[in-house]
């Protein structure tokens, strides 16, 4: 079993075990102990087809004054720029003014923190910093750690996050962390979460 730790200059490090998954803090004490053999949301990254590929796979939306792309693989609609300039705790990514709820992108409301399944179809881990594919047409993504809305189905206190660093989940506290957010639109799921 091959261990990988990524450190992002922090309060938390990402010590992702392939087929197994341990988070910890500056002083090594554990968040999460490996996901439940039966967690859907074990594996997502290769859940995608992935067939489009290219410059066909991401269209810039002119409707939404080329500030949001639509994912011609997934149907959802992203941000072309999600904020980098601010952090988050996962209660304020998902209801708190300036979250996803109350946000304008390209004159439109409807935005929503997305699914673990959903972020992880954006991950392209051949690519690093950030993990997506060849030729997307996002800008100004930081290569960080960004919140799902998916709550970890063992532990509810924690929420499933995705490194765009190398393309890597985990699942984290939800009230002792802040990360990036990268909201979105349409084909909501409950199977999802």
């Amino acid at each position: 079993m091959r261990n990988t730790t990524v450190r992002l200059g922090m309060s938390i490090s990402l010590a992702i075990l392939i087929g197994g998954m341990t988070l910890a803090n500056n002083s090594n004490q554990a968040f999460a102990a490996a996901p439940a053999k039966d967690d859907p949301h074990v594996g997502l990254a290769q859940n995608w087809d992935k067939v489009i590929t290219g410059t066909t796979r991401f269209t810039l939306l002119a409707d939404f004054a080329n500030a949001a792309v639509r994912d011609n693989e997934t149907g959802l609609v992203w941000e072309q720029a999600p904020d980098s300039s601010t952090i988050r705790t996962w209660q304020s990514a998902r209801d708190h003014f300036g979250s996803c709820l109350n946000k304008f992108v390209g004159g439109r409301k409807g935005w929503r923190l997305p699914s673990v399944v959903e972020l992880t179809s954006l991950v392209d881990a051949v690519n690093l910093n950030p993990a997506l594919p060849t030729n997307h047409p996002f800008t100004v993504v930081p290569s960080g750690i960004y919140w799902t809305a998916t709550t970890y189905s063992d532990r509810p206190t924690l929420a499933w996050v995705v490194t765009f660093v190398n393309g890597q989940l985990g699942a984290v506290d939800k009230v002792a962390n802040s990360f990036f957010v990268w909201c979105v639109r349409g084909g909501m799921n409950a199977d999802q979460y």
